[in-house]
């Protein structure tokens, strides 16, 4: 643990919590609401990360964290876990691709605008090609 690491994450704390307050009772103005929205969202994220690294290299020590890197690392590599990772993908694949469908079915039911019945379908165009050229792609290396 580092002093200059826990400052850095100090600030970044002190920071976020700066921008959310500015950003939620200061920019008020229907003008910068905008700013307003970027400054709660900004806020938040930079207090939520400096917060919980913060805690993190205050709580954890240097062996510690090096041990659980080191599991990490050999659990990424494991072969079951990449299959797994694999057989979850392939299969939320498949099911976007319902889902994406019955919401270009309930869209042009519920008489949407063209437009956006037209972006959805696109995605599912694009996310057919993807699946054939990946797996034309991984057929070639394998």
């Amino acid at each position: 643990m580092k002093k200059g690491k826990l400052w850095l994450y100090a600030f970044l704390t002190v920071a976020g919590a700066v921008l959310f307050y500015v950003g939620e009772f200061v920019l008020v103005s229907e003008a910068v609401k905008q700013l307003s929205g970027l400054g709660i969202g900004l806020g938040a994220a930079l207090f939520c990360l400096g917060i919980g690294k913060f805690f993190d290299d205050l709580l954890v020590s240097k062996t510690e964290g090096e041990t659980r890197k080191h599991r990490i690392a050999i659990e990424r590599n494991d072969e079951r876990n990449i299959r797994l990772k694999e057989k979850v993908g392939a299969k939320v694949n498949q099911v976007l691709i319902y889902l994406l469908s019955i919401l270009v079915l309930t869209l042009s039911f519920m008489g949407a605008k063209s437009v956006i019945i037209l972006m959805v379908a696109a995605i599912i165009v694009i996310q057919l090609f993807l699946a054939i050229f990946l797996f034309y792609y991984y057929g070639k290396r394998m």
